[in-house]
């Protein structure tokens, strides 16, 4: 994991000034983000507003019901979903984002975030049972759904709105607890 992080409830992106969920709680406590996982996820946003003008971001969470050293589950999960997604929708480009945190309980959970072109997906009702479907499929355990954005290539507040949303899986609490080669968060390389 990147140790740069920062509390400033804002980061600069190719020149754009995003509004993040960062800063500090009413008690004082710092909601610190790193910035280098937060800025690898504004990108992938971007490259898909660059190639559609409309993209649905849909964000889950997904817990495992044992403790793993690993993130075999979640790249198992990524393949079979995506193949699935492009099988059902001829969809070409898939973004994505994720991060793995642990906390108080012994196994681990990942925060999520996939990107689909807008105009051939425009609501997440039925990629909730495919996402719940799949995460069975390769044994994690249960989902749980976030509320969804979609996002207009021209339309700088529903980018905001998503992008704020999405600076959730950046945030420093809970990273770190896992074996060195094992990582914390991964996502796309859309261009």
């Amino acid at each position: 994991m990147s140790k740069y992080s920062t509390t400033s409830e804002y980061i600069t992106v190719d020149k754009e000034i995003w509004s993040i969920n960062a800063g500090y709680s009413k008690s004082g406590y710092p909601l610190a983000i790193y910035t280098k996982p937060l800025k690898a996820i504004i990108n992938q946003l971007n490259a898909m507003t660059r190639q559609y003008s409309r993209v649905l971001v849909v964000r889950f969470d997904l817990h495992l019901d044992i403790h793993t050293d690993n993130n075999t589950q979640i790249s198992k999960f990524i393949k079979v979903l995506f193949n699935r997604l492009r099988a059902k929708h001829k969809l070409n480009d898939i973004g994505y984002a994720w991060c793995r945190e642990q906390e108080r309980s012994k196994q681990q959970h990942y925060h999520m975030a996939i990107f689909v072109e807008g105009r051939k997906v425009r609501v997440p009702d039925y990629i909730w049972e495919m996402i719940q479907d799949t995460w069975w499929f390769v044994r994690g355990g249960h989902m749980t759904m976030v509320p969804y954005h979609m996002v207009y290539r021209d339309d700088y507040q529903s980018r905001q709105d998503a992008i704020y949303h999405l600076s959730y899986l950046a945030k420093t609490r809970g990273k770190g607890y896992r074996p060195v080669q094992t990582k914390d968060y991964s996502n796309s390389r859309l261009k």
